[in-house]
């Protein structure tokens, strides 16, 4: 049996590469685009890397991440990376949220230098938001999520009440581990003056430490799981700001 999905596929090992799920053709002359994409539409189906690993050495022709060697980007992550990301978690989202809110207001600025941006931080948060964004008559209140271009996350946890707040909304930001720069988004939310999507009917969150006396995961009942696939992207800076606030 053939472990490379796209010789099973009978496809050509051509430049011009396509993804051998769905079809979608990256841009350039080779798989440009494909880490962002097969992890928001693929990766419940096939994790990312046993995917890549299968692939044969024809179909793979270029690295996995688009111009890895010209910008000195592995795609294995070093395990001093590694324990920083795990040991220092807290300080990575400060500095992404930053860098998110810097990347918004760049992006406002370039379309209109007198749109308006008010931010605010979360003192006393009861319902899990991080952050309240305000532009153009909407607000917006979000949580911030993370993950790194290796990650291999396909689910996120949600407050309900948080998924019934009007202008709520989630935005993951996927970055690269040896940077900490914001590679694209995904988002999960309604329009501004809306709530999110249900996810009463998702599955309960566990709790990632906590067990009964049997050794059975306690759940958190007030918690989702809203898969990855349910996220909007990847998407650009530019792109989340029309999700955010529509012209």
């Amino acid at each position: 049996m053939d472990t490379c999905l796209c010789c099973a596929k009978n496809m050509l090992a051509s430049s011009q590469k396509g993804c051998p799920v769905c079809g979608h053709v990256f841009k350039g002359h080779g798989w440009e685009g494909l880490d962002a994409h097969w992890k928001a539409h693929h990766e419940d189906e096939m994790p990312y890397l046993t995917f890549w690993d299968g692939l044969c050495e024809a179909h793979k022709g270029t690295k996995l991440v688009a111009n890895a060697n010209e910008e000195g980007i592995t795609t294995d992550l070093d395990d001093n990376y590694r324990d920083a990301l795990a040991r220092r978690s807290s300080h990575v989202e400060n500095i992404l949220t930053h860098s998110l809110i810097v990347a918004i207001a760049r992006e406002l600025w370039r379309r209109d230098p007198w749109h308006d941006l008010q931010v605010f931080k979360a003192e006393v948060d009861d319902s899990g938001f991080d952050l309240v964004l305000g532009c153009r008559g909407g607000v917006r209140y979000i949580q911030v999520k993370q993950t790194h271009l290796q990650g291999n996350a396909t689910k996120y946890s949600l407050r309900l009440d948080f998924s019934k707040m009007i202008g709520g909304c989630a935005i993951v930001l996927v970055y690269r581990a040896e940077t900490l720069e914001i590679d694209h988004c995904l988002f999960f939310g309604g329009g501004s003056g809306e709530t999110m999507p249900t996810i009463d009917h998702l599955p309960v969150t566990l709790h990632p430490g906590r067990r009964t006396a049997e050794g059975v995961r306690k759940t958190r009942e007030n918690y989702r799981d809203v898969p990855r696939k349910f996220f909007q992207g990847p998407l650009t800076i530019a792109g989340l700001l029309d999700l955010l606030f529509p012209a």
